[in-house]
């Protein structure tokens, strides 16, 4: 379950007074997500989503991703708009945790990838960075060392226990730089940085109707924000590899509307040549993240070992691949 807390009708109706939503008539909390608490409120005005921020969203992150929700929301981007408060501000706080209301959108999480469903997420991930290239906030990127490393100094002594074999080549990727790669010079701004297959929604006829949950935006390379979408919606389960038709679906979408640069073979603002060590270093964070999960919160439903292994197969299969192979998966 998404929801972390339990609320009443009592406890809520006097929050909600400040909103122009009129009168609160029911809660159902939404068993989604694993770093918020959630539910659908249905008011005399229609419904809505309120979402209580758990104590692993970064605090000094909210009103970045918030206010890029209605940058993006206001540039036609399908994501919703947070609702503010009748003294402007965007978050309340409910059972004392920093919260948002947002209108509720319908759709539902689309079961599987295909190459259409993806082409079209390649088009809108393209025009959500463009949209969002004139927000004029920032905020420094966490996927990076400073993500992994505390985690890591935790992890390490364990991790062979859990992932046979994965100490060493953890390791080895962080002393090589590899969670890292240099990308001053590609072109960047503010990013999703969570695009899987969960934070979408579809209505009937498979067309995206919404991209949800920012928490984890933040200003890094475009590329970087393509990689892990490529990560978490091309692997192919039944093939044990990721998908060729998949990721270059998602990757022709994209460049249909921001074609990545290409320069010259080994410049830093080759984003295409620059897109094979991006892959393998956008999944660290989220390998990292759930093995520490698995070992300091072993009673979490949320940290899951399937999930963990899921992970640690992508990027040994991506660790194994050559030119050719990178050639055959990415199509250039």
């Amino acid at each position: 379950m998404a929801s972390f807390i339990t609320l009443t009708l009592d406890d809520l109706r006097p929050l909600l007074t400040p909103f122009a939503v009129g009168k609160l008539l029911s809660i159902q909390p939404i068993p989604q997500g694993t770093t918020n608490s959630i539910f659908r409120l249905t008011t005399s005005l229609g419904r809505f989503a309120l979402v209580c921020h758990e104590a692993r969203v970064q605090a000094d992150s909210i009103p970045f991703f918030l206010g890029l929700m209605r940058h993006l929301a206001a540039a036609g981007i399908p994501c919703p708009a947070p609702l503010s408060c009748s003294d402007g501000s965007l978050t309340f706080p409910v059972a004392g945790r920093p919260s948002v209301l947002l209108p509720w959108l319908d759709g539902h999480s689309p079961a599987a990838a295909t190459p259409a469903l993806l082409h079209q997420l390649g088009q809108l991930l393209a025009r959500m960075h463009l949209a969002g290239s004139d927000y004029a906030p920032r905020l420094a990127s966490r996927y990076h060392r400073d993500l992994i490393a505390p985690l890591w100094a935790v992890s390490a002594p364990q991790a062979d226990q859990v992932l046979p074999g994965s100490r060493d080549v953890l390791q080895g990727l962080l002393d090589r730089g590899a969670d890292q790669p240099a990308d001053d010079a590609l072109p960047r701004g503010a990013i999703h940085g969570d695009l899987f297959l969960d934070n979408l929604l579809v209505d009937d006829h498979g067309q995206i109707s919404a991209i949800l949950d920012f928490n984890y935006a933040c200003t890094d390379s475009w590329l970087y924000d393509l990689a892990m979408t490529i990560n978490g919606c091309c692997w192919d389960t039944m093939a044990s590899g990721f998908s060729p038709t998949l990721t270059q679906a998602l990757i022709a979408g994209y460049e249909r509307v921001r074609p990545l640069t290409k320069g010259q073979q080994g410049e830093n603002s080759n984003e295409r040549a620059a897109l094979p060590p991006m892959l393998i270093a956008a999944l660290q964070p989220y390998l990292h993240t759930r093995l520490y999960d698995w070992l300091t919160l072993p009673d979490d439903p949320n940290a899951c070992p399937k999930t963990l292994q899921a992970f640690w197969q992508r990027l040994q299969w991506t660790l194994a691949l050559d030119k050719g192979g990178w050639h055959h998966l990415l199509g250039f």
